[in-house]
Formats: C-alpha cells, structure tokens, sequence
C-alpha cells in the first residue's frame, strides 16, 4: 500500500485534504485520474489543527474510513514520506535523480484555483523549461514540482522538510487547476529575493 494526500476543490470555502491509502503506485493513480476513473483511499486517517495524525475511526467512529473521489475535484497529489517501514522519500529522490540525469533543475512557483479566494501556490523544482511545463499542462498532463520549499509568513523560503517533515516534498498537480506560474531564477533557498541597490 501506498499512503497519499490529496488535496480536493469541493467548492467549499476551504480546501479539503483526504489522507489514506492505495494499492496503485503515483504512476498508476495519475493515470487513473486523467482517464476520468474516480480514486479510492481506504485505512484513512485525520489531521488535527496542531498536526497530529490519527486513525480516522478516533475522530469519527460512525463512518467507514474509505473515501472515493471524483478526478476532476482534485487538485494536488503528494505521497507520504513513510509508511510501514518504508522509506518513499528515498525511494522516489533515487528514481528522480535517475530520471534527471544530472540536468539543470528550473525553479517555479505555480498558483492553482484550489476553491479558496485566495488560491494556493506551490515552490518546487522541475527538469522542464518554463515552455515545456506549460505545454505539458496545455496538453492535460499532471505537472510535478520537486524539491518543494516553503514560502512562511516573514516571507523566507524554507526547505519543505522544515515546514511538514511527513510528506516527500514532491506534489503532482493536475493541470486543470493551475491559474499561473512564474519561473525563479534559481533555488529560492540559495538565490537572493531582495534586489541589490
């Protein structure tokens, strides 16, 4: 099993993330997604205000802790960094680092409609150009951001593990919600934000 958040428009007020497992790897349920197929998690779990994560059942005991959901409400994918003894985020930085290949990584910020006003912007990295990104989204594909950073309210870019260390910081964003993107120039943590002058 592998265990997934993914994060829905359901045309409420707030996003809404579902926190529970899959037999399918990433691959297969992004694909599952784009072919219109509805996505099932089951074993769910809840996230409190203060990040505790429990067994869904210790929050609410009168549901089953399954959920299916419509593709065309998701908004984002990200996969848990561990789940019975396994270790994804190592597993998933080798197979990127095997797909790279050594290539120059491109910096993006990519804002999406997730149901909010104000929207939801993820920071991560990419081995496409700012051209190729766009195109792959025009086309219907998911776009992946590696290597997610943080943007805190002081307004420093922080590394993704600082923020939630429990998710891999790799999101797969469905296309249909993206409203823009805006490449960096480099790294945020490494490339400086305040002009020189």
């Amino acid at each position: 099993m592998n265990w997934f958040v993914i994060q829905v428009n359901d045309g409420g007020e707030r996003r809404r993330r579902h926190f529970g497992a899959a037999a399918d790897s990433l691959e297969s349920l992004l694909q599952e997604a784009k072919r219109g197929e509805y996505i099932r998690l089951s074993d769910m779990r809840y996230r409190d205000q203060r990040g505790v994560t429990t067994r869904f059942n210790e929050w609410d005991a009168s549901v089953v802790p399954s959920i299916v959901i419509n593709p065309r409400t998701i908004v984002t994918v990200m996969q848990s960094r561990q789940r019975q003894g396994h270790s994804i985020g190592k597993i998933l930085s080798a197979l990127k680092l095997k797909m790279i290949g050594g290539c120059a990584m491109n910096w993006f910020k990519i804002m999406l409609d997730n149901g909010t006003e104000q929207g939801y912007g993820y920071i991560g990295a990419s081995a496409d150009s700012l051209e190729s990104l766009v195109e792959k989204a025009r086309g219907g594909e998911y776009i992946f951001l590696d290597s997610l950073r943080y943007h805190d309210q002081r307004g420093m870019y922080k590394a993704w593990e600082d923020w939630d260390a429990n998710l891999v910081p790799h999101v797969a964003i469905n296309p249909s919600t993206i409203v823009s993107v805006m490449q960096f120039k480099g790294d945020p943590l490494t490339t400086p934000s305040q002009p020189k002058g």
